[in-house]
């Protein structure tokens, strides 16, 4: 399997650019083994992802302080956020456990930004 047939390394970042769907097919599958190499000319890092999903959670509990909020988004910002709150690095994103679609994590944050997960893909949060 040849991923990608055009890949130029930038400050130890894997720069991917392809020119077919075999190609981008073997750039997810890279990006599951190497989050934190993930770059695409025009898409997010892992780590602008989660800088943007953390920005945004910040400014929803500001703006509903005191009240329930559910928030629903894909699995790799959903990840991002548990990856963040677990102290993981992106190297380790995709390790277990597996979130399956649709999968239920429930998180509290409050004003200090600390959080707490008491729900990681449909399982209790034991850790």
């Amino acid at each position: 399997m040849k991923f990608p047939a055009i890949v130029k390394k930038q400050n130890e970042r894997m720069i991917a650019y392809p020119r077919n769907t075999e190609e981008v097919s073997n750039i997810v599958k890279f990006s599951n083994k190497n989050a934190h190499k993930f770059d695409v000319p025009g898409a997010e890092t892992f780590f602008q992802l989660q800088n943007r999903a953390l920005a945004a959670i910040r400014d929803i509990y500001f703006k509903h302080a005191g009240q329930l909020v559910a928030l629903v988004s894909h699995g790799a910002l959903i990840k991002t956020v548990l990856a963040h709150i677990e102290g993981r690095h992106m190297a380790q994103l995709w390790t277990p456990p597996q979130m399956h679609n649709c999968a239920h994590s429930i998180v509290c944050v409050d004003a200090e930004d600390n959080y707490r997960i008491l729900q990681y893909a449909d399982q209790p949060y034991d850790q």
